[in-house]
């Protein structure tokens, strides 16, 4: 096999150079400089998290039906919960509300936290029709929508810092994280067929 490969045999297809990837799953996660002790420290690490997400969704063009977090004590144990959303979403707001309620089911604080990521997964395209619940107040999404992508415009050019919700100011370096490029970006692609 060694063989093969070093002289350039492959009977495998040869993918297109324009040829898109589907994304199985889109996340982030951070390892944080000092463990987080109370639900506050957890707060503004789920709320960049699910930024980050939610950003990457939108600019994929994608909307996702599940919501996983990811724990890691400070003993370095880990486990991971899951939800299903009862919509298909691309907005910070649901994932982070969704994490939020996901992580106070799930962690009693036995031990110190050390890193968190938020994962989505099952998705649709964002321009595929998606039926909304009787019950949703489809105004309030849309204006969501605008709100969440206006802050994406506004990141982009002026870079992540330059709009913050007043809750991550409470301590200034656990906000402090970038989650472009400084953290681990969990994507996994899958295989080109």
């Amino acid at each position: 096999m060694i063989w093969v490969y070093a002289n350039g045999l492959d009977d495998g297809e040869v993918a297109r150079f324009d040829q898109k990837q589907e994304a199985k799953s889109i996340g982030n996660n951070i390892t944080t400089f000092r463990d987080m002790e109370s639900w506050q420290d957890v707060d503004i690490i789920l709320n960049i998290l699910a930024e980050s997400v939610a950003t990457t969704l939108r600019q994929q063009g994608l909307m996702a039906k599940e919501v996983s977090i990811y724990f890691r004590d400070s003993q370095l144990k880990s486990f991971t919960r899951q939800v299903q959303l009862d919509d298909y979403t691309n907005l910070s707001s649901v994932i982070l509300k969704t994490a939020k309620e996901i992580c106070r089911r799930n962690y009693r604080f036995q031990k110190p936290l050390r890193t968190l990521g938020i994962r989505v997964r099952k998705f649709i395209e964002q321009s595929q029709h998606v039926q909304l619940s009787l019950f949703e107040n489809i105004d309030a999404i849309r204006e969501q929508e605008k709100l969440e992508t206006t802050i994406d415009d506004i990141r982009s050019r002026y870079g992540h810092k330059s709009i913050r919700k007043l809750s991550m100011l409470v301590d200034q370096d656990l906000s402090a994280y970038n989650p472009v490029g400084e953290n681990d970006n969990l994507t996994d692609v899958e295989e080109s067929k």
